[in-house]
Protein backbone atom coordinates (compact mmCIF):
# COMPACT_ATOMS: atom_id res chain seq x y z
CA UNK A 1 0.00 0.00 0.00
CA UNK A 2 1.24 3.27 -0.86
CA UNK A 3 0.38 6.32 1.65
CA UNK A 4 0.07 9.48 0.03
CA UNK A 5 0.09 13.11 1.53
CA UNK A 6 0.90 16.64 0.96
CA UNK A 7 3.89 16.37 3.95
CA UNK A 8 7.67 17.23 3.78
CA UNK A 9 10.38 14.27 5.56
CA UNK A 10 13.00 15.93 7.99
CA UNK A 11 15.34 13.99 9.54
CA UNK A 12 15.96 14.71 13.13
CA UNK A 13 19.04 14.06 15.33
CA UNK A 14 18.46 11.38 18.02
CA UNK A 15 20.58 13.12 20.21
CA UNK A 16 18.85 16.48 19.75
CA UNK A 17 17.36 17.81 23.24
CA UNK A 18 14.28 18.88 23.62
CA UNK A 19 14.14 22.59 23.47
CA UNK A 20 16.07 22.48 20.27
CA UNK A 21 12.75 20.45 18.97
CA UNK A 22 10.53 22.63 20.25
CA UNK A 23 11.71 25.54 18.46
CA UNK A 24 12.33 23.45 15.35
CA UNK A 25 8.40 22.17 15.00
CA UNK A 26 7.56 25.84 16.21
CA UNK A 27 9.77 27.03 13.45
CA UNK A 28 8.59 25.07 10.89
CA UNK A 29 4.99 24.73 11.62
CA UNK A 30 5.09 20.85 12.38
CA UNK A 31 1.77 19.53 13.09
CA UNK A 32 2.78 15.86 13.87
CA UNK A 33 5.91 13.42 13.64
CA UNK A 34 6.63 9.77 13.50
CA UNK A 35 8.09 7.73 16.27
CA UNK A 36 9.03 4.15 16.29
CA UNK A 37 6.56 2.46 18.97
CA UNK A 38 7.43 2.91 22.54
CA UNK A 39 9.46 5.96 21.80
CA UNK A 40 10.01 8.41 24.54
CA UNK A 41 12.67 10.44 24.04
CA UNK A 42 13.45 14.38 22.90
CA UNK A 43 11.73 14.50 20.05
CA UNK A 44 8.52 12.83 21.54
CA UNK A 45 8.44 14.69 24.47
CA UNK A 46 9.00 18.08 22.14
CA UNK A 47 5.69 16.42 20.53
CA UNK A 48 4.02 15.75 23.47
CA UNK A 49 4.74 19.34 25.26
CA UNK A 50 3.56 21.46 21.90
CA UNK A 51 0.18 18.79 21.48
CA UNK A 52 1.34 17.53 18.26
CA UNK A 53 -0.18 14.70 16.49
CA UNK A 54 2.27 11.51 16.99
CA UNK A 55 2.13 8.56 14.68
CA UNK A 56 3.98 4.95 16.40
CA UNK A 57 5.98 3.24 13.45
CA UNK A 58 4.89 -0.32 15.14
CA UNK A 59 6.98 -3.57 13.66
CA UNK A 60 4.90 -6.95 13.15
CA UNK A 61 6.78 -9.20 14.54
CA UNK A 62 5.36 -12.65 13.25
CA UNK A 63 5.03 -11.21 10.01
CA UNK A 64 7.66 -10.85 6.99
CA UNK A 65 10.33 -8.83 7.42
CA UNK A 66 10.00 -4.97 6.69
CA UNK A 67 6.02 -5.76 7.89
CA UNK A 68 4.89 -3.02 10.31
CA UNK A 69 1.59 -0.90 11.33
CA UNK A 70 0.64 2.85 11.62
CA UNK A 71 -0.88 3.86 15.17
CA UNK A 72 -2.32 7.05 15.64
CA UNK A 73 -1.76 7.70 19.17
CA UNK A 74 -3.05 11.72 18.70
CA UNK A 75 -3.75 13.82 15.97
CA UNK A 76 -2.08 17.50 15.25
CA UNK A 77 -3.26 20.60 14.26
CA UNK A 78 -4.46 20.81 10.97
CA UNK A 79 -3.10 22.47 8.21
CA UNK A 80 0.44 22.72 6.54
CA UNK A 81 4.17 23.31 7.30
CA UNK A 82 5.01 26.75 6.83
CA UNK A 83 7.70 25.49 4.93
CA UNK A 84 5.63 23.63 2.55
CA UNK A 85 5.56 23.96 -1.31
CA UNK A 86 4.19 21.42 -3.84
CA UNK A 87 7.13 20.18 -4.93
CA UNK A 88 9.58 20.16 -1.74
CA UNK A 89 9.75 16.81 -0.32
CA UNK A 90 12.80 16.79 2.23
CA UNK A 91 14.56 19.44 4.22
CA UNK A 92 17.50 17.89 5.13
CA UNK A 93 19.87 19.84 7.59
CA UNK A 94 23.09 20.75 7.45
CA UNK A 95 25.74 19.68 9.59
CA UNK A 96 25.95 23.05 12.09
CA UNK A 97 30.04 23.11 11.91
CA UNK A 98 29.81 26.44 11.14
CA UNK A 99 26.74 27.89 13.18
CA UNK A 100 23.48 26.55 13.74
CA UNK A 101 22.05 23.82 11.09
CA UNK A 102 19.73 25.16 8.51
CA UNK A 103 17.40 23.16 6.83
CA UNK A 104 18.12 22.63 3.14
CA UNK A 105 14.89 21.98 0.90
CA UNK A 106 15.53 19.19 -1.57
CA UNK A 107 12.90 18.97 -4.17
CA UNK A 108 11.63 15.05 -5.66
CA UNK A 109 13.53 16.15 -8.59
CA UNK A 110 16.39 17.10 -7.02
CA UNK A 111 16.83 14.28 -4.40
CA UNK A 112 16.55 11.52 -7.40
CA UNK A 113 18.77 13.39 -9.99
CA UNK A 114 21.14 13.85 -7.75
CA UNK A 115 20.80 9.52 -6.03
CA UNK A 116 21.55 8.74 -10.04
CA UNK A 117 24.63 10.23 -10.59
CA UNK A 118 26.27 9.00 -7.04
CA UNK A 119 25.10 5.75 -8.28
CA UNK A 120 26.71 5.92 -11.52
CA UNK A 121 29.65 7.93 -9.93
CA UNK A 122 30.07 4.66 -7.77
CA UNK A 123 28.97 2.26 -10.42
CA UNK A 124 25.97 0.89 -8.22
CA UNK A 125 24.07 -1.83 -9.33
CA UNK A 126 21.15 -4.31 -8.71
CA UNK A 127 22.25 -7.33 -6.17
CA UNK A 128 24.40 -5.67 -4.15
CA UNK A 129 24.66 -4.59 -0.90
CA UNK A 130 25.99 -0.83 0.57
CA UNK A 131 27.45 -0.74 4.31
CA UNK A 132 25.48 2.40 5.66
CA UNK A 133 27.79 3.30 8.75
CA UNK A 134 26.57 6.64 9.30
CA UNK A 135 23.36 7.97 11.12
CA UNK A 136 20.66 8.70 8.70
CA UNK A 137 20.71 12.68 9.78
CA UNK A 138 24.16 13.67 8.02
CA UNK A 139 23.51 15.90 5.25
CA UNK A 140 24.93 12.94 2.52
CA UNK A 141 23.11 10.43 4.34
CA UNK A 142 19.31 10.50 2.51
CA UNK A 143 21.26 11.07 -0.65
CA UNK A 144 23.95 7.95 -0.37
CA UNK A 145 20.35 5.65 0.69
CA UNK A 146 18.46 6.90 -2.04
CA UNK A 147 21.44 5.91 -4.51
CA UNK A 148 21.55 2.60 -3.23
CA UNK A 149 17.77 1.84 -4.15
CA UNK A 150 17.54 3.99 -7.16
CA UNK A 151 20.66 1.39 -8.33
CA UNK A 152 18.27 -1.75 -6.73
CA UNK A 153 21.12 -2.22 -4.26
CA UNK A 154 20.01 -3.43 -0.69
CA UNK A 155 21.31 -1.49 2.51
CA UNK A 156 22.92 -2.69 5.41
CA UNK A 157 22.11 -0.73 8.33
CA UNK A 158 24.21 -0.76 11.68
CA UNK A 159 22.86 -1.05 15.22
CA UNK A 160 25.30 1.52 16.58
CA UNK A 161 27.47 3.88 14.73
CA UNK A 162 30.65 2.96 16.15
CA UNK A 163 34.19 1.44 14.45
CA UNK A 164 33.77 -1.85 16.43
CA UNK A 165 30.10 -2.38 14.56
CA UNK A 166 31.73 -1.29 11.07
CA UNK A 167 34.38 -3.72 11.62
CA UNK A 168 32.45 -6.43 12.57
CA UNK A 169 29.88 -5.72 9.60
CA UNK A 170 32.73 -5.48 7.00
CA UNK A 171 34.27 -8.66 8.51
CA UNK A 172 30.84 -10.78 7.98
CA UNK A 173 31.30 -9.87 4.28
CA UNK A 174 28.37 -9.11 1.46
CA UNK A 175 28.81 -5.52 1.41
CA UNK A 176 30.64 -4.01 -2.14
CA UNK A 177 30.13 -0.44 -1.12
CA UNK A 178 30.28 2.03 2.74
CA UNK A 179 28.97 4.86 3.16
CA UNK A 180 30.21 6.28 5.98
CA UNK A 181 31.41 10.05 7.40
CA UNK A 182 35.09 11.19 6.75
Amino acid sequence: ATLSTNAIAVLLDPNGRRDEFERSFRQLGVTGIIVAGGETGAARAAADGLGLGVIAVVPEHDAPAGAFRLHCERRGALGRPAAWTPDICLLQATSGTTGAPKLIALSERNLLSGAEALADAFALGPGEQCLFAQPAVHSAAMLTLCASLVAGSSILFLDAFDPASVQRALHAGGAESQVAPP
